[in-house]
């Protein structure tokens, strides 16, 4: 036991603290993983610049989905071909939020969901999705229903007068 305090005193402050500490070699390790998550992290945000229905990242395409629903939403106007031929490509994504948010979106536009569901198999997906593209290539594809936004308010209930 004696001997283990004799060490400790013959060690310079330095020696205790950076064997206390870990060492270099810890401190190497510790400035290695916070560049590693640095990198992650710009590679993550790179990834997200590029956006829209072209995108690889799910959420950007969330986000163009969401915009052409807020458009239809605002106005009533079905969107341009290229666009509705954006959202009907969708309907063929890996990501099942993608398939849910497109197919929801375009049963706003077109009034029923032409037999589409996101979480049908894909074989069943499949053999709905020639019915979108056709409707996304129509050249008038018009809105079979109103906007959600545009719906009118259920009416108040009459007053009825009760004759003697």
């Amino acid at each position: 036991m004696l001997g283990l305090v004799e060490a400790e005193r013959a060690e310079s402050p330095s020696q205790r603290a950076r064997r206390r500490s870990g060492g270099p070699a810890s401190a190497r390790g510790s400035v290695l993983c916070l560049g590693l998550c640095l990198v992650l992290v710009l590679a993550a945000c790179a990834g997200e610049r590029e956006g829209g229905f072209d995108s690889p990242v799910p959420g950007a395409r969330l986000e163009a989905i969401e915009m052409a629903a807020q458009d239809f939403r605002k106005t009533g106007r079905v969107p341009e071909r290229p666009i509705r031929e954006e959202l009907v490509e969708c309907l063929h994504a890996d990501d099942p939020l993608v398939r849910f948010m497109a197919i929801g979106t375009l049963e706003d536009m077109a009034g029923d969901a032409k037999g589409y569901r996101h979480d049908d198999p894909e074989a069943l997906r499949r053999l709905a999705i020639p019915a979108w593209a056709a409707w996304a290539v129509s050249p008038d594809a018009p809105a079979t229903s109103a906007p959600p936004s545009a719906a009118a308010a259920p009416a108040a209930p009459s007053e009825q007068t009760v004759q003697p």
